[in-house]
């Protein structure tokens, strides 16, 4: 806690943004933990190098993705892939009507992460992630999924309470999507 006058004024204007952030995503704060970061990509990255580096995730190991992940994602996982983790990609079809089924074939018991996107900034396609982590928990997965929400968050219908209920643990996006500063 902040024991100058600028410090707690600063304070208070995070706690507000958090509150707002919050309505804006559907999010329940008593049920999960809301942070920030200097923006999209180093959401994402933390995304994935704090489960690594926190779990001390053991080899072999996998990693499920798509071949269409933001840069971001794209060179953290190249970066665990040069340290040993096999990077296992799906090509979803445009309908999404595979992707479910893709997912379940490439699960294993070496499987320690789901990193999925939701929307792809290029294509448009949105993918079901609700659905897919619905899928490979009832297959008694209990890796880290993750999904990368920056370019859904408001040309979607946003619901973390719900993303977190189907069994997603974190997601990420940036607040310059939504009006805030970039870097933020």
């Amino acid at each position: 806690c902040a024991v100058h006058f600028y410090g707690r004024k600063a304070k208070v204007q995070i706690e507000k943004s958090r509150i707002s952030v919050a309505k804006l995503i559907n999010l329940d704060l008593s049920r999960a933990e809301l942070s920030f970061t200097s923006g999209g990509s180093e959401s994402c990255n933390t995304l994935i190098f704090f489960f690594f580096f926190y779990e001390r995730a053991q080899l072999p190991s996998n990693i499920i993705t798509t071949v269409f992940e933001h840069s971001a994602i794209e060179e953290s996982l190249t970066y665990l892939s040069h340290r040993g983790y096999q990077i296992r990609k799906i090509k979803p079809n445009f309908d999404n009507s595979q992707i479910v089924v893709e997912v379940l074939s490439l699960l294993d018991l070496d499987t320690l992460m789901i990193c999925l996107i939701h929307s792809n900034n290029e294509s448009g396609q949105i993918l079901p992630i609700e659905e897919i982590a619905r899928a490979v928990r009832n297959k008694g997965y209990n890796g880290l999924i993750v999904s990368d929400l920056t370019q859904s968050i408001t040309k979607t219908n946003v619901n973390a309470n719900n993303l977190f209920d189907a069994g997603i643990d974190a997601i990420s996006f940036t607040g310059h999507k939504f009006g805030g500063p970039h870097g933020v």
